[in-house]
């Protein structure tokens, strides 16, 4: 067993679509949507009426909001977390206050086995913006290939232990007591 558990943070196409509707001129809309009040279906058929592409909304309701059955289910709690995100990033909750402050969305998969019936979605936020992160069981599907993720995500991680396929190396400590990699998006 390794000396920390695997795991991996993303920000794929699901996230940045769902950061730019909630961050546009459609934040109300996919609000709407989300508390089903939206004509043309929920709030998955939305991000695909606005460009999220039919197969990635067909893997997000039919692959990845079921691939923890072990964990409660995942979509109520993904659809709540956004839900409370959007509002508290509309209106300050102290002073009841309209605002407009961008929403930033990760993913985390946890390799931890004590974990392993945990879907949660997290909601912080600073002065600048709010984050949606959601924690999940290390997901079951196969890593994707380094070809089929040609961008560079906004992220780096430094840690200790080898570079795998998701990850560029950056920088390295002498001695090995660290790495720097930048993760590979899409």
């Amino acid at each position: 067993m390794p000396e920390h558990p695997s795991g991996h943070m993303s920000k794929g196409r699901i996230q940045q679509k769902i950061d730019e509707i909630a961050n546009g001129p459609l934040r109300q809309d996919f609000l709407n949507a989300l508390r089903g009040q939206w004509k043309g279906g929920d709030w998955i058929q939305f991000l695909a009426e606005y460009d999220l592409p039919p197969e990635r909304a067909d893997y997000l309701r039919n692959r990845w909001l079921q691939y923890w059955p072990q964990c409660p289910p995942a979509e109520p709690i993904f659809r709540q977390g956004l839900i409370e995100a959007i509002e508290l990033a509309s209106r300050d909750p102290g002073t009841q206050q309209a605002r407009y402050l961008p929403l930033d969305s990760y993913w985390i998969a946890v390799g931890d086995p004590e974990l392993a019936n945990h879907f949660e979605v997290l909601v912080t936020h600073n002065a600048q913006q709010f984050s949606f992160i959601v924690l999940t069981p290390q997901s079951p599907a196969p890593s994707m290939p380094p070809e089929r993720l040609p961008k560079m995500a906004p992220i780096l991680v430094v840690k200790r232990g080898d570079v795998d396929q998701r990850e560029v190396e950056k920088d390295r400590d002498s001695n090995n007591r660290w790495v720097t990699v930048r993760l590979r998006g899409e």
